[in-house]
């Protein structure tokens, strides 16, 4: 589980979850990511990713060097060479769109977007799912 802050991971290290800061610790870490951050935050979290697949920065946000001649990795790579599995229960974001920003940081993403409704945050309701490329493979 990542999250920005301590608020929202407290509950799930209660439940013996390995938490994070780092968003890529998930995508190197897991095959199945689920994304359920705001519409709205998803273009920093791609920002973030491709930074870290571009060696401008590590998951710590220190300037990433290259070892052996001191200057900045310029050869973009992926954050994860392995297909992962994304389940993206973000509102507004198009499997096709999710597919095209995710594959510039994980090689071959397979995409699954789900939408619950409002009621199911009450305990009760439905998900509509639709499977984007990659997941019939």
């Amino acid at each position: 589980m990542s999250a920005p802050s301590d608020t929202n991971l407290i509950l799930w290290r209660q439940l013996n979850v390995t938490t994070t800061h780092i968003n890529s610790d998930i995508l190197r870490a897991c095959d199945i990511i689920f994304l359920a951050v705001k519409p709205h935050m998803f273009p920093a979290v791609i920002e973030a990713w491709h930074k870290e697949a571009k060696g401008e920065s590590s998951s710590d946000g220190t300037e990433a060097m290259n070892e052996e001649t001191d200057v900045k990795v310029s050869t973009p790579h992926f954050l994860a060479q392995d297909p992962r599995l994304f389940i993206s229960v973000m509102a507004g974001i198009t499997t096709k769109s999710l597919y095209n920003n995710l594959s510039s940081v994980v090689s071959n993403p397979r995409i699954i977007r789900a939408n619950p409704n409002t009621p199911a945050m009450v305990g009760c309701g439905a998900s509509a799912f639709s499977l984007g490329k990659g997941v019939y493979h």
